[in-house]
């Protein structure tokens, strides 16, 4: 076999149209037809430099290093097919599909997206037809012979194939051009999801009344959480003011003055200490009344 090119390549798909039908029509004159079909075929893709590197059944798979030179090969092709003498099996009409792609060759065969939609475009034309892809037919379409031309054909979807094919039928006055319409999907295909669908919540939309007992019992929660706090710096500054209680003690030998001193700033100390606790007590009841206020408010509503 010869060396099968890589990089960008030109891959001609074959296939025989109604060859099941024929089988049960003609069991013995078909594997003689089969095995002239695919000599000539063969020939005819060595001839221009292409080589074959796979038969499925009666699909043919070659590949080229040159567009121009894939098409004439099916171009030669077809035209020894039509005018080959098949005998009691009658004509084989073979379809064929031209797609130029990246591709590399491993172990004698390929693999990935050019082979799949070479492969797709095959299935949707018709025996006798060359379908050709919009790659293929944007490097050859300058370097076709006067007597062929190609014809736009529309864009269709592929089966399984999320990028719609522009196809182009190759066309000659020496070959039947006039087919059937082409077999091709109605819709895209659905696309793989990457990712888990999202679960969205429902959202709870309170009503106005709804929404202002919840701010009262918002208020409510506020109000007590401040009181604890207050409550708490109390309890605490209360604990400090007792461990740090001083001490006054009247010497029994001081002079008059000196005592009269130590006795006021013992008043001014019990003085203090009296505002601070009214001071606390106030606070206290402040932060209760208001605790309650709130309460109430809300079990009112």
């Amino acid at each position: 076999m010869p060396d099968l090119p890589s990089g960008t390549v030109t891959f001609l798909f074959t296939d025989i149209e109604g060859s099941t039908q024929r089988w049960q029509q003609h069991p013995k004159a078909m594997p003689v037809a089969l095995e002239r079909h695919f000599r000539l075929l063969r020939d005819v893709i060595e001839a221009h430099g292409g080589a074959v590197f796979k038969i499925v059944g009666d699909a043919v798979c070659a590949a080229f290093p040159d567009a121009v030179a894939a098409v004439t090969a099916a171009l030669t092709a077809q035209r020894s097919l039509d005018t080959e003498p098949w005998g009691a099996t009658g004509p084989l009409r073979v379809r064929m599909a031209l797609h130029t792609g990246i591709a590399w060759a491993g172990d004698g065969d390929y693999a990935g997206g050019p082979l799949n939609r070479v492969a797709r475009l095959l299935s949707a034309g018709n025996g006798g037809q060359i379908l050709l892809s919009a790659a293929t037919a944007a490097v050859v379409t300058d370097h076709l012979s006067p007597e062929v031309h190609l014809r736009d054909l529309g864009t269709h979807q592929l089966k399984d194939l999320y990028r719609p094919e522009h196809i182009f039928q190759l066309v000659t006055a020496d070959l039947p051009a006039d087919f059937s319409a082409l077999t091709t999907e109605a819709s895209l295909p659905p696309y793989p999801s990457s990712s888990p669908p999202i679960t969205v919540s429902p959202i709870t939309v309170l009503s106005p009344a709804g929404a202002h007992r919840r701010r009262r019992w918002l208020m409510v929660g506020l109000s007590l959480l401040a009181l604890g706090v207050t409550l708490g710096g109390l309890f605490a500054r209360i604990s400090a003011d007792r461990t740090k209680e001083p001490t006054v003690t009247a010497p029994t030998s001081l002079p008059g003055e000196d005592f009269a001193f130590l006795t006021a700033e013992a008043f001014f100390i019990l003085e203090t200490r009296a505002a601070a606790t009214a001071a606390t007590r106030l606070e206290t009841r402040a932060a209760m009344t208001a605790a309650a206020s709130a309460t109430a408010e809300a079990v009112a509503d």
